[in-house]
C-alpha cells in the first residue's frame, strides 16, 4: 500500500513547498510500502506557530491528521471481492462463472478459499490468481442473493452480488415526478409479463409459484420477451403526486419458460419506495 504523511505549518516564516499562502506551508511525503519493510519519521516543532500533524501506516487502518482522519480500506491480507462475471443465471445453478477481487491467494489463503451463494457454497472452485476465481453457481431461489467470500485471512461479502432467474429487479427508491427503473432478467427469447401493485402477499399458486403482490389493484405493465442478453429494462414515470411520498410499490413477473409442455414460474418480488 501507499502510506501518506503530511504536516501543515502556520507561522509567520514559512516557504513554499507544496502549497502555500503567505503564512502557511503545506509538506506531503509519500512512501510506497507494496513490496512490505516498514518506514517511520520523525519531526520536531517549530518555535513559533500552531502545528498539525500526523502519521499513518498500513498496519492500523485509521489515521490522524491533526484535524483530519483517513481509513486504509485494505487490510493487510483479507480477500475483497469485486464480482461476478455472469452476475446472473439460472435458479438450477450450473452456471460457470468467474469471481474478481483481490488477495484471493495472497500469503497461502487460496487453500483455504470458499465462496458461498447465501448459505449454499459453489462447486469447481479454482484459484486462477491472486484476483480471480473460477467457479459453478449452485442452485438457489429466484431473485438476488449475497455471495460470501472467506479465506484463512478474513472474509468480504458482495451484497445482492448474484441473481438467480427469472428474476426482477427495481430500483430500491424513485422520487414522485421522476422515473423508475426496473429489470426482468431471464432465458433469452422467453415471454414474460411485469405486474405491479402497491400492495404486496404471499399467495401459493401452485404449480407456478407463490403470488407475491396484490391480489387487489394489480396492473400489468410490460408484455414482452427476454432479449438475447437476457436483461429487459423497462423506465416508467412515477405520477407527481404527494400521497404517494412514502408508499412503495411492488413489481413481480410471470415468466413463461416453455409453451410445450406448458412451463409457467412466479418470479421473486422487487419493491420501490417513492420519495
Amino acid at each position: 500500500m501507499r502510506v501518506l504523511i503530511s504536516c501543515v505549518f502556520l507561522g509567520a516564516t514559512a516557504t513554499a513547498q507544496l502549497a502555500s499562502s503567505p503564512n502557511a506551508r503545506l509538506d506531503a511525503l509519500e512512501f510506497d510500502l507494496s513490496a512490505g519493510g516498514t518506514s517511520s519519521l520523525s519531526y520536531v516543532a517549530p518555535a513559533a506557530g500552531p502545528w498539525l500533524a500526523g502519521a499513518a501506516n498500513s498496519a492500523g487502518y485509521r489515521a490522524e491528521f491533526g484535524l483530519l482522519a483517513g481509513y486504509d480500506p485494505l487490510p493487510a491480507a483479507a480477500p475483497l471481492a469485486f464480482g461476478l462475471a455472469p452476475w446472473f443465471g439460472t435458479r438450477d445453478g450450473g452456471t460457470s462463472a468467474l469471481l474478481s477481487g483481490m488477495n484471493l491467494q495472497k500469503a497461502g489463503a487460496g487453500a483455504s478459499l470458499t465462496v458461498q451463494f447465501g448459505l449454499t457454497p459453489a462447486t469447481n472452485l479454482q484459484v486462477l490468481s491472486n484476483t480471480q476465481v473460477a467457479l459453478t453457481t449452485p442452485a438457489g431461489a429466484m431473485g438476488p442473493v449475497d455471495v460470501h467470500l472467506s479465506t484463512l485471512h478474513g472474509g468480504d461479502t458482495l451484497e445482492g452480488g448474484y441473481v438467480y432467474t427469472p428474476a426482477v429487479l427495481a430500483a430500491p427508491s424513485a422520487a414522485i415526478g421522476a422515473q423508475v427503473s426496473v429489470r426482468d432478467l431471464g432465458p433469452a427469447g422467453a415471454p414474460f409479463e411485469l405486474w405491479t401493485s402497491p400492495f404486496s402477499t404471499s399467495l401459493p399458486l401452485p404449480p407456478y409459484g407463490v403470488l407475491l403482490i396484490g391480489p387487489a389493484s394489480v396492473f400489468k405493465l410490460v408484455q414482452a420477451a427476454y432479449p438475447a442478453h437476457g436483461v429487459h429494462e423497462a423506465v416508467f414515470p412515477v405520477p407527481n403526486d404527494a400521497t404517494l411520498s412514502g408508499v412503495p410499490f411492488h413489481f413481480q413477473a410471470v415468466a413463461i419458460l416453455s409453451v410445450a409442455p406448458l412451463s409457467i414460474l412466479l418470479t421473486n418480488r422487487s419493491s420501490t419506495l417513492f420519495l
